[in-house]
């Protein structure tokens, strides 16, 4: 029997077989043919099935092969051959070992070739690719697949569908049960959301919340810092997890505070981790560098990603200049959520208010500074406002701009209790929510305050009785 390679076998099948053709040749490159007459044979077969939506009979294959310029007139007798050992060979009747070991080849020739490019791009001589690009490439190689699935039916697709809305893994709960009420329970993965606020009212102290609130849960977040330390924001989500207002954690002692972290380790909480980045300097390819090797060498993937903040991101595509803020800005916006797509995660940022915005108790989507397109790319926006009379009582009111997991007229207007040493926000009871159910303006007296104060400062105390490892 004369020797026989599967690049033969999956080149054979192609031209005998419609059903693994049609299956099979999306994801089937020419370059994956090491033996020059096959690629020749596959080039046609493929050209003529694009134009004709059939394979070719023999001898159509025959003479649209011999016509290919790669071919020498030396080389059409053994295409000629090559052809007719096809038609004559046996067919493969095992269709499931067929796909699976088709799959196969596809992957190992395309890792194959992804080395070789790596290789080159490596030592200089391919210069159309960054060294940064070669693990993406390797990544692709791996996930070729045989998927003939195309969407979802609408019909056929219906029950698989309900079951989805059931399944608790696709949404991402908060800890605070105002904000899994306005969300039907919490925001969902492949999602970008957004804080919006003035300087110091509070993007950073929400971003570090929900980094910890997301861990308290059981999930990984990874939170990449744009503009502050890293170990500013370790120092931030400290004073939330182990409920010590952040001048204290210093005074507390180093034995005091590893007992705490000790109780909290013992508690099976997800990971945070913090990386910075350089203010402008870093875009979503960074970002995925960093979750890829976090992934390689740590075995360690992230449910929810914030960064930390989305002015401060360089876009991937666009380069810095070349357009103005709206389009640039927009563009970083949907690189986040591209990526919040492809590794199948939640991402939250956060943006500045314009000077108006900045000195409003009632922030529109107007009131954004850096781009109004960046709102029709994500899928939850709530504003930030902070005066006086709410600092007063430790208050942040929030505002919904837009909501994809829920009605905005529901719960328009909310308020969170704040603990701005401990950085960590609190529900409050409905009567404290009416506070904004009317009017736009927190307008309390004077009276009013003292009353709200003592109030939060005993739902405080009992806050902090949390068991944290004392």
């Amino acid at each position: 029997m004369e020797d026989i390679s599967l690049e033969d076998v999956v080149l054979q099948n192609l031209i005998t077989n419609d059903e693994f053709l049609r299956k099979a040749i999306p994801y089937i490159k020419e370059e994956y043919f090491a033996d020059h007459i096959n690629r020749c044979i596959f080039r046609s077969l493929n050209a003529y099935f694009q134009k004709n939506n059939q394979i070719p009979n023999q001898a159509i294959l025959a003479i649209e092969t011999k016509e290919d310029n790669s071919i020498s007139h030396k080389e059409v007798d053994g295409v000629l051959k090559t052809i007719g050992n096809i038609y004559q060979s046996e067919m493969v009747g095992d269709t499931e070992w067929l796909s699976k070991s088709a799959e196969k080849w596809c992957q190992d020739r395309e890792m194959y070739l992804s080395i070789v490019k790596a290789i080159a791009i490596y030592d200089g001589t391919d210069k159309s690719l960054l060294p940064s690009a070669i693990p993406d490439m390797m990544k692709s190689a791996l996930s070729v697949s045989f998927n003939t699935s195309i969407g979802f039916d609408w019909i056929d697709d219906s029950e698989d569908r309900y079951d989805r809305y059931e399944l608790p893994q696709n949404k991402i709960p908060f800890d605070l049960e105002t904000l899994n009420d306005i969300t039907l329970g919490g925001i969902t993965r492949k999602t970008l959301s957004l804080i919006l606020a003035g300087v110091h009212v509070g993007k950073t102290l929400s971003l570090v919340h929900l980094a910890a609130g997301y861990a308290r849960l059981g999930y990984q977040v990874l939170y990449i810092s744009m503009e502050m330390d890293e170990n500013e924001i370790l120092h931030r989500i400290d004073a939330n997890m182990i409920k010590t207002p952040m001048h204290l954690i210093r005074e507390m002692g180093k034995s005091k505070f590893m007992k705490r972290m000790d109780h909290i380790k013992s508690k099976g909480y997800g990971r945070i981790k913090v990386i910075q980045f350089p203010t402008s300097a870093a875009h979503v390819g960074h970002f995925k560098n960093t979750i890829n090797e976090l992934n390689m060498k740590m075995n360690w993937m992230p449910d929810v990603v914030i960064v930390d903040y989305i002015g401060c991101v360089a876009s991937n595509r666009i380069k810095v200049g070349s357009t103005n803020s709206h389009f640039y800005l927009k563009s970083v916006a949907e690189e986040i959520r591209a990526m919040a797509i492809e590794y199948n995660i939640a991402c939250w940022s956060a943006m500045q208010l314009t000077r108006s915005g900045m000195g409003s108790n009632d922030v529109e989507m107007t009131d954004i500074a850096e781009s109004i397109g960046i709102p029709g790319v994500c899928d939850l926006m709530l504003a930030g406002m902070r005066n006086e009379e709410t600092d007063s009582i430790g208050q942040i009111i929030f505002k919904q701009l837009k909501n994809r997991f829920r009605k905005m007229q529901y719960r328009p207007k909310f308020v969170l209790g704040c603990d701005f040493d401990q950085q960590l926000f609190y529900d409050l009871s409905q009567s404290e929510q009416n506070l904004v159910a009317d009017t736009a303006a927190v307008q309390i007296d004077s009276a009013k305050i003292q009353e709200k104060f003592q109030s939060n400062k005993r739902r405080k105390g009992r806050f902090e009785n949390v068991d944290v490892g004392e």
